[in-house]
């Protein structure tokens, strides 16, 4: 049986109840010879590197090897804030991808990069909507998603990276993720 961390504040978005809730979904998907397929990669992302996501993305996730697949489930990102960006607009958001292919996007970032208080936002898997049933991604070419590294990049409708910021500011990424085995069709 899984031991779980309560979550304290009346579930408030902090670095430590993320944390905590990170650690409960793993725990809770532990198989019953005590591994587990789910994995977990967290990042914590500088100021430097939070104003050039627009152009230089950050690796999450290196390559998982040969004839395997990450398969992305959740993730969150929490900003620790000290100050505004700038060059940042309603056309902001955040991008998980895997070898330049977008898997997941939290739009709306200007509220986050310039909200004036620590926040967090959540990626999900990209799916669709058709004929009143939801899907997941189809049509990636091997050569797009074997052996690929996961990434985080910026984006904003305005050209180039974000400006001004904070020292102090830092941006934590943790992902939860799968990993296939495409030679033997199991999850690793």
């Amino acid at each position: 049986m899984a031991t779980l961390t309560t979550i304290t504040g009346g579930g408030a978005f902090t670095a430590q109840n993320i944390r905590n809730i990170n650690s409960n979904f793993s725990a809770l998907n532990t198989g019953s010879s005590g591994g587990s397929i789910l994995h977990q990669a967290t990042v914590t992302l500088t100021n430097t590197q939070i104003l050039h996501l627009p152009t230089v993305p950050v690796e999450i996730l290196a390559a998982p090897g040969a004839n395997k697949i990450v398969l992305f489930q959740y993730g969150t990102a929490y900003f620790n804030w000290a100050g505004d960006y700038g060059n940042n607009d309603g056309g902001s958001a955040l991008e998980l991808k895997i070898h330049g292919n977008k898997i997941a996007s939290t739009p709306g970032m200007n509220v986050v990069l310039a909200g004036g208080e620590n926040s967090m936002s959540t990626f999900v898997p990209f799916t669709s909507v058709e004929a009143n049933r939801v899907i997941g991604n189809a049509g990636y070419y091997n050569s797009d998603i074997v052996n690929k590294a996961l990434a985080i990049s910026g984006t904003s409708s305005d050209s180039g990276d974000y400006t001004d910021g904070n020292v102090d500011n830092t941006m934590t990424i943790s992902v939860a993720y799968l990993i296939l085995n495409t030679s033997t069709g199991l999850f690793e």
